[in-house]
């Protein structure tokens, strides 16, 4: 029933207000009806961004005569409640309704921007109902982001870190492979202000490392001339391998040696199935963004793999996907989003769920710490995921604390 949807409690953490957040120096005005706002502006009071996000309120009137022009006459006003601020970029953000309503974005834009030359505007949306479509808000967020960046001056040995919103750690083995090439690894996250921000646009090199930047960085290439690959996060041995042979052919760098790193996340391997043995493990789209992909990653080494809790597979798994239909038929698909979770739950008590939306729904009390793959990446976020599945199966973690920790309100 794809017309009703269930969000846990344990549903969330980087929504498009957040996400956006991460662009130093710029503010967000919401344009919607009263309960829309409700959510959203709680999330960020919890997030500490309540300085930053402000909400244009529309009434049945104004929904019925649309309101275009209203956002024309009422950015001024706002721009005067926040003086002597002057932001750097301003999203302005419309619900569903204005999918609905026909609202002309582009020339909102346009008649702000020659308004107020010193402020970019972008139009962003807050719209579930797009979820399902090639240009999901998360997308799109990320699109608008990075639409900012210029190619102004000469190009430099840094690579970006696109798609992933938490920076790469970094005791990563990826920032020693970049930092031997002679490249810096470039994370939004690490940006201060908006003018280190913009020098993102000389990198010379884009590592999209999850899906949702993938949109941002065809246009990057298009429009600025950096060159892209996608290599997402992965925690299988032989992918991890094959991202490291084609960083090393794409950048020319020659020679690094990952057998320490590749021998420490083996040893990891081979400490945690010892531990955990044939203990279930669950896998959800709010641990990891492509679970499909860590799920075929993790019963390849050997892992109790038993459910699979993701609303569908994204089109970057669709071959993990299937080699988990044809060689583990016995793996459970569970959509988070279905109507009956609300009362269909504690499905697979005993398991590790790796993901808090996952621990919630089956009911575990061995919830693995992570969350959208929280920066990991290369031999070394294969160590440290092992090291936390082994943790939370000898431990027993409050789920109800993890969800506080990680905000996950919007």
């Amino acid at each position: 029933m794809n017309t009703l949807h269930y969000t846990s409690p344990a549903h969330g953490g980087w929504g498009v207000v957040r996400t956006g957040m991460l662009v130093p120096e710029s503010r967000q005005l919401f344009v919607c009806p009263f309960a829309c706002g409700r959510h959203g502006a709680i999330g960020a009071a919890v997030e500490g961004l309540k300085d930053r996000i402000s909400y244009l309120f529309v009434d049945q009137s104004d929904i019925i005569d649309g309101y275009d022009d209203l956002i024309v006459e009422k950015v001024p006003e706002y721009l005067s409640l926040i003086a002597p601020e002057r932001p750097k970029v301003l999203f302005i953000f419309g619900s569903c309704l204005d999918d609905l309503i026909g609202t002309d974005r582009d020339a909102v834009i346009e008649r702000l921007s020659k308004e107020h030359e010193d402020i970019i505007f972008r139009f962003c949306t807050m719209n579930p109902i797009s979820l399902d479509s090639k240009s999901p808000p998360p997308v799109t967020m990320q699109r608008n982001m990075y639409s900012l960046l210029e190619a102004d001056g000469e190009k430099e040995r840094t690579v970006n870190l696109i798609g992933i919103l938490d920076n790469i750690q970094q005791e990563s083995d990826l920032r020693a492979f970049l930092a031997y090439g002679g490249y810096k690894a470039s994370h939004i996250s690490e940006m201060r202000t908006f003018e280190e921000f913009k020098a993102m646009g000389r990198s010379s090199f884009n590592l999209v490392a999850a899906p949702q930047g993938l949109y941002a960085a065809k246009e990057m290439e298009a429009r600025l001339g950096i060159p892209y690959a996608f290599l997402p996060v992965s925690y299988e041995p032989e992918a991890i391998e094959d991202t490291y042979e084609k960083l090393s052919s794409i950048l020319g760098i020659e020679g690094y040696d990952h057998k320490k790193a590749k021998a420490a996340a083996e040893d990891e391997i081979a400490c945690t199935l010892n531990a955990v043995r044939n203990y279930p493990i669950a896998i959800d789209q709010a641990g990891v963004m492509r679970p499909y992909a860590a799920a075929k990653a993790l019963a390849g080494l050997g892992f109790n793999v038993r459910m699979i809790l993701s609303h569908k597979e994204l089109p970057s798994e669709a071959a993990e996907a299937r080699w988990i239909r044809e060689n583990h038929p016995e793996i459970a698909e569970v959509d988070p989003l279905d109507h009956t979770r609300a009362i269909a739950r504690d499905i697979l008590p005993e398991c590790i769920a790796i993901g808090t939306e996952g621990a919630y729904i089956t009911g575990s009390i061995h919830p693995v710490d992570i969350t959208w793959d929280a920066g990991l990446y290369g031999w070394h976020g294969l160590s440290v995921l092992m090291r936390r599945i082994r943790e939370a199966y000898e431990g027993m973690a409050s789920l109800e604390n993890l969800i506080r920790s990680y905000n996950l309100v919007v």
